[in-house]
């Protein structure tokens, strides 16, 4: 059975049933309002699902936008001004999913 969690595919009864740990990657929103609040109950609603770990799209190490998502969608310094608030929601879940 495919679940969904906000419209999207979940396949955690199939980490279930392999016996494997579900974990989200390449997770994130566009940029705009609230997206640390976005990413704290998108990934408590996958926690609760029994997700393992929840991984956000396209961390920014370097000063170049690669071009595959990272300026809409990714978490930095350079192109977005919530990097602070989305490193705090993620410090907050890294207690949460221990």
């Amino acid at each position: 059975m495919l679940l969904t969690l906000a419209g999207r595919d979940d396949d955690t009864d199939l980490a279930v049933a392999l016996g494997k740990p579900l974990v989200l990657e390449e997770t994130g929103f566009s940029s705009g309002a609230n997206r640390a609040a976005r990413i704290l109950a998108s990934a408590r609603g996958w926690k609760k699902t029994g997700a393992a770990g929840y991984m956000q799209w396209g961390f920014l190490a370097t000063k170049a936008d690669n071009g595959d998502g990272d300026k809409q969608y990714g978490m930095d310094a350079l192109f977005h001004d919530d990097f602070a608030a989305l490193s705090a929601a993620f410090t907050t879940l890294a207690s949460e999913y221990r």
